[in-house]
């Protein structure tokens, strides 16, 4: 198993609704009624991301911390 920190971007919309994209990961992102919900929902998406990009034999980006950014970690199963 491989820990991946991955940097969350995390935003609210007009509408109310909370998004949350991983930058390093294009296209991964997701929303939420609430920022803990958006945070769970992209906490999904960068698993199976990384999971697809290692079952696809691509490389994974290097994980990014930012202090002060919000920050998931996923741990996934090579394959």
């Amino acid at each position: 198993m491989k820990s991946y920190p991955v940097l969350i971007t995390l935003r609210r919309e007009e509408d109310g609704r909370w998004s949350a994209s991983a930058p390093d990961l294009p296209g991964c992102g997701t929303w939420g009624y609430s920022q803990e919900e958006a945070m769970d929902h992209v906490h999904e998406a960068v698993t199976l991301y990384i999971e697809s990009l290692i079952a696809r034999g691509l490389p994974v980006p290097p994980g990014v911390i930012a202090s002060g950014e919000p920050v998931v970690t996923v741990t996934v199963t090579a394959a």
